[in-house]
């Protein structure tokens, strides 16, 4: 009975490190920082929202080209890290973002279930590939940060992977750059949380 027992244990943890290993290899698509469903928090920090869509592009480019500071290739261990935009710009275009304006502090909560509905509404072309989206729940100017949702999920059936909520300090001047250094503190965050849990 014990012998039957073990062996079924042995099987099934070769199963799982065989699907990691599979989840390991498969290319890995960053979708950008989707802003969509973002509260943004102080009317007094976003006072022109007709130019938020215009500045929430400038972002994601902001993250993506200037390396040395986000350093997405190093935040999740793939060399050659995938983008694509085309989901998260064509949300921006339907959004209107001054709807998401509020005048007072609030506490944002998007759950798991949340996450899963925003995941399953979005189109992506690409299949059998790891997707990884920054969908952002607040920028909240009254306390100078942002709450981030990293999300990471099977292009081919959506499911989510793994979630985890990050707060980031913002800090800068124009829109972009301002919300931007969330992203950048976030990122290094959890590099530093990395290096951490190898040690």
């Amino acid at each position: 009975m014990k012998t039957s027992i073990i062996i079924l244990l042995t099987f099934v943890i070769s199963i799982n490190l065989f699907a990691q290993k599979i989840q390991q290899d498969k290319e890995k698509i960053w979708y950008g920082v989707d802003l969509s469903n973002a509260y943004l928090i102080g009317d007094y920090g976003f006072l022109h929202p007709e130019i938020l869509n215009k500045e929430f592009k400038k972002l994601n480019f902001k993250v993506v080209n200037e390396i040395n500071k986000y350093r997405l290739d190093q935040t999740f261990n793939q060399r050659n890290l995938l983008f694509d935009f085309t989901q998260i710009f064509n949300n921006f275009d339907k959004t209107n973002f001054s709807k998401n304006i509020k005048n007072k502090d609030i506490d944002s909560k998007i759950t798991f279930a949340d996450l899963q509905k925003i995941i399953n509404g979005y189109n992506f072309s690409d299949k059998d590939k790891i997707g990884i989206i920054y969908i952002v729940e607040e920028l909240n100017k009254i306390k100078e940060s942002a709450v981030v949702d990293i999300v990471t999920f099977d292009t081919t059936t959506k499911k989510i992977i793994s979630a985890k909520r990050y707060r980031g300090i913002a800090s800068g001047m124009g829109i972009a750059s301002h919300w931007a250094n969330c992203i950048a503190r976030i990122n290094h965050k959890i590099r530093f949380n990395n290096r951490i849990a190898q040690n």
